[in-house]
């Protein structure tokens, strides 16, 4: 089906809307795809028919619109425990049992916390390049950062911001590999004008439904280890991780902290990919996706840690599946008359990114000495209280 469905979310958290939904297919085994930031379900379509054709009858694929976004209600979300909440609540008006969950990104954050919530629902949990929100003390992570000079720059330059946002997203290896569609030289062509559209399509939302959303993605904190062990310990699911080693958005470093707390079965390391992984090699993403919703262990628990690498495929711009994603997504552009794409702001990307790229780096550097300092003032003042309160027991003896 492609027709929207409708439901009342929230309304056992007092904050009821109206919930976008599709299903495809109507297969036992179910599936649930969470997207990103500000983002659609209907980004997921490429990988929808990747598995219906691969599988016609075994699935049933549940995509949906986050608060806000698309044709689902605003409620004033506040937090991706929210957000978490409304993919648990959809589950349940669907009465689901044992679903394979995908996010990306941010919608990975949610399916996280969905996880801790219900994990009695889960049958797969599939986290895609996974902000690794640990601790970020007075600023927040790398990724929001980058997000908001985007805005910045892209006003201050009066030019289309999807001309920075290219380069956060994915790897320059991708962007500058040639297209397999013959009217676009390379991937970074091909890739703009859909870009823009999707930040049109953002930037379309309510100022509110915006900050709302950000917000709740910048005071996220992955709870600690000792607070959910028992959870990680006996969950009765298992969890595979992707990552790209040329991920902009997300810090490296902080991903390897969260192999402690979220000690996934699997982790595939995408060797030259960037955030959006999922599309720069979408027939080997896809295949792998498909091939954990049979994963077996002896009894779900973690095995830490088993980690592949994987290469970007050597038939990724040659297979024709690749190529009729593509294609399809360039018919999807052209139906879409509110997007007028300026191809001639790609001649200037480059002296954008040159012009700007001193300011935005001591920007990141500013942004990192101000959680220092605020992470050092912190060991200061817990020191002063710990030395005050030994003088005090002293003074008492």
């Amino acid at each position: 089906m492609d027709t929207s469905k409708f439901f009342i979310n929230g309304k056992n958290r007092n904050q009821p809307f109206k919930m976008s939904y599709k299903i495809y297919g109507n297969g036992e085994e179910k599936c649930l795809f969470i997207m990103g930031l500000l983002l659609g379900g209907k980004y997921w379509l490429s990988t929808i028919k990747y598995f219906l054709e691969s599988n016609p009858n075994k699935y049933s694929i549940c995509i949906y619109d986050h608060v806000g976004v698309g044709e689902s209600e605003f409620n004033g979300v506040a937090s991706i425990n929210d957000f978490a909440s409304d993919a648990n609540e959809l589950i349940e008006h669907l009465k689901w049992k044992k679903v394979n969950i995908v996010g990306v990104s941010m919608g990975s954050s949610i399916a996280y916390e969905l996880s801790l919530i219900s994990p009695n629902l889960i049958k797969t949990l599939n986290l895609v390049s996974f902000p690794p929100n640990i601790n970020y003390g007075f600023l927040f992570q790398k990724g929001a950062q980058k997000l908001f000079m985007i805005d910045y720059l892209a006003k201050r330059d009066k030019v289309d911001p999807s001309n920075y946002l290219i380069d956060l997203l994915y790897s320059q290896s991708f962007l500058n590999s040639p297209s397999i569609l013959k009217q676009h030289g390379n991937n970074r062509e091909f890739i703009l004008p859909l870009l823009s559209k999707m930040y049109t399509e953002r930037n379309n939302l309510s100022p509110k439904i915006i900050l709302s959303t950000m917000f709740a993605m910048i005071k996220y904190k992955i709870k600690p280890f000792n607070k959910i062990k028992e959870k990680v310990l006996n969950r009765p699911f298992p969890i595979v991780m992707f990552f790209g080693t040329d991920d902009k958005f997300i810090d490296w470093k902080r991903v390897i902290k969260t192999y402690d707390i979220i000690q996934p079965n699997l982790i595939y390391i995408c060797q030259n990919s960037g955030h959006s992984l999922q599309l720069e090699d979408v027939l080997q993403f896809n295949k792998f996706t498909q091939e954990f919703f049979n994963y077996k262990n002896n009894n779900n628990k973690p095995e830490f840690l088993n980690q592949k690498v994987l290469f970007k495929s050597e038939k990724t711009n040659n297979d024709e599946y690749t190529k009729r994603v593509f294609k399809e997504s360039i018919l999807n552009l052209n139906n879409n008359s509110n997007c007028n794409y300026n191809y001639n702001n790609n001649n200037n990307n480059n002296n954008i990114n040159n012009n700007n790229f001193n300011f935005f780096k001591k920007f990141s550097i500013f942004s990192n000495v101000l959680n220092n300092l605020n992470y050092n003032l912190k060991l200061t003042l817990f020191k002063t209280i710990s030395n005050n309160l030994i003088l005090n027991i002293k003074k008492f003896k």
